[in-house]
């Protein structure tokens, strides 16, 4: 449904609804996605402490609660203003600063600690060699 053929309320609360919408996807890829990433059984049984935990933390903390905290500021504001009719250009700006910004710490921070893992991995010799076999 477009913002023409919407309610007037809903354009009103365009940007909380955007918001809530981020918490959304941000539970689905930080929490989800990246939760699921850090914690496979066979991972856990050898090592605890992975480096994608920071990413994990940030993009499901931040972009969960941070974005759930930000979308209900502005709709508790919204209510107390309904007479005003807002400029939204700055909060477009920081909607989509915010989650274009957290997408690209993910994206370089999982591609750095990818390439890393996978250098010395190819560098590493096995263990075979290192302890013997016996």
């Amino acid at each position: 449904m477009t913002l023409t053929r919407a309610r007037p309320w809903v354009s009103a609360y365009k940007w909380p609804i955007y918001y809530f919408i981020a918490v959304v996807f941000w539970n689905l890829v930080g929490a989800g996605l990246f939760g699921f990433f850090i914690n496979p059984p066979i991972a856990l049984y050898y090592m605890q402490g992975l480096n994608t935990t920071s990413v994990h933390g940030h993009t499901a903390l931040f972009g969960v609660y941070g974005m759930l905290g930000i979308g209900l500021m502005l709709f508790c504001l919204r209510g107390l203003t309904k007479k005003h009719i807002w400029k939204t250009k700055a909060l477009a700006f920081s909607f989509w600063a915010i989650n274009i910004g957290r997408l690209k710490h993910g994206q370089v921070w999982n591609t750095a600690l990818g390439l890393h893992v996978r250098l010395n991995s190819c560098r590493r010799e096995s263990f075979t060699t290192l302890y013997g076999s016996g």
